[in-house]
């Protein structure tokens, strides 16, 4: 699977998904804000933690947390594996 481009500066990034879910707090997502920060090049696998009844299509966004500039978006489809 392609993930979403971020090349460039060192860049903070806020991805919201929260209609159906956000981005799981954790190692590189900051637990107050919901946000993650990244180094110019730097590649991270981020969780998404999703509402337990949804299923179906969604868009995971990359935005600029202060100006909500997108820096790119992924189209994305649940596939629980139970």
């Amino acid at each position: 699977m392609d993930g979403l481009d971020l090349t460039g500066r060192g860049r903070h990034v806020l991805i919201p998904c929260q209609v159906v879910g956000e981005a799981k707090a954790g190692d590189r997502v900051n637990p107050a804000t919901g946000i993650l920060t990244l180094q110019a090049g730097e590649r991270v696998q981020v969780t998404l933690k999703m509402q337990l009844e949804f299923e179906g299509k969604f868009t995971v966004k990359a935005l600029n947390p202060t100006t909500m500039a997108t820096y790119g978006s992924l189209e994305l489809q649940t596939d629980y594996t139970v």
